[in-house]
């Protein structure tokens, strides 16, 4: 380390404790599921572009050499491709589910949310629980 730069830390313990009592407190923790919500969500988004990007590809005009009976392994692998992306997505789609429901439990749990969360659970259960597109997948 150079001559004139400072730490305020005279020992990489004494740094880690430090770092330890941070990591702790509520508002870090809480900064951490909004950190893993934002990584979902931006899954979720580079998932369906992706799958959307491999669909344009068959309404474009070139992939009808794919219907050629010659082509059925490149329509096969694309197929598969397909799918793959379709899971790819629906597992993102999930897990933004899981990660958006315990954060809204974690930042709207006082009485103050209680108006919040009956609509939030009413929605929920008309998007999700009483959806049969969703009960299917």
């Amino acid at each position: 380390m150079p001559e004139d730069s400072k730490s305020d830390f005279s020992t990489y313990q004494e740094r880690d404790e430090v770092v330890e009592k941070l990591r702790s407190l509520e508002g870090w923790q809480l900064g951490e599921k909004i950190d893993k919500h934002e990584i979902s969500l931006s899954i979720f988004h580079g998932n369906f572009e992706d799958l959307m990007n491999q669909i344009q590809i068959f309404k474009e005009p070139a992939s009808l050499i794919l219907h050629d009976v010659r082509n059925s392994n490149e329509l096969h692998k694309f197929f598969k491709q397909v799918t793959r992306l379709f899971h790819n997505y629906l597992a993102s789609a999930f897990t933004l589910v899981d990660h958006t429901r315990n954060l809204v439990t974690d930042l709207y749990c006082g009485e103050e949310f209680s108006e919040f969360k009956t609509e939030y659970d009413s929605r929920k259960k008309t998007y999700f629980a009483e959806n049969p597109l969703h009960r299917f997948i």
